[in-house]
């Protein structure tokens, strides 16, 4: 794993595991590992706890398509305006290296 997945920010992190989540070109279960490693994970930054729980809900949907479908949600949740768009690149994670960061995550939190 390269050194510099763990080098950054926690809000940074958690930024990087949504985008992982929502890259419909990543491995399936690997991406529902992560949402269930932070289902009871107290987001440091508050527009990621809103976007990862939209995203929860499409994933269990419907693990395609989540990011076409993340307006509609945050509209209906009540939050039109929430910036979602950084989500759009790319993952650069594999499964192993989000499952990982995920973990450091939870340990930080603690």
């Amino acid at each position: 794993m390269a050194s510099n997945i763990f080098a950054s920010s926690r809000a940074d992190k958690e930024t990087r595991l949504l985008q992982f989540v929502c890259d419909a070109n990543e491995d399936t279960p690997a991406r529902g590992n992560v949402i269930r490693m932070l289902a009871d994970y107290a987001w440091l930054d508050a527009d990621n706890e809103i976007l990862f729980e939209a995203i929860r809900r499409l994933f269990a949907q419907s693990s395609h398509n989540i990011l076409a479908h993340l307006p509609a949600e945050l509209t209906r949740r009540g939050f039109p305006d929430l910036p979602w768009n950084p989500l759009n690149q790319r993952s650069r994670l594999t499964g192993v290296e989000a499952a990982e960061l995920a973990g450091e995550l939870l340990r930080a939190a603690n």
